[in-house]
């Protein structure tokens, strides 16, 4: 009876540091995955984040050109339309 009894007391303290090893695999896993799910939003971020700054930087960049080109066929006209001699 005797030896029953520790047997069972050994196969439950196995089951039982089975369970927590598992269980703590189990929650290593699930950090990895929250961690890359995780890492995956912040490189979608940066990328949105990129792309925002790229457009905002054409549209400076465009905005400048048609200024100068404005600019330029403002003095384009005056010097055509001017009756000064050259």
């Amino acid at each position: 009876m005797r030896n029953d009894v520790g047997t069972n007391i050994s196969n439950f303290l196995f089951r039982l540091s089975n369970f927590a090893v598992v269980g703590v695999a189990q929650d290593v896993t699930e950090d990895r995955k929250h961690a890359l799910v995780v890492q995956e939003m912040q490189y979608i971020r940066a990328s949105q984040e990129a792309k925002v700054e790229v457009e905002r930087n054409m549209t400076a960049y465009f905005a400048h050109e048609l200024r100068n080109r404005k600019l330029w066929q403002e003095s384009m006209t005056e010097m055509t339309t001017s009756r000064r001699p050259f």
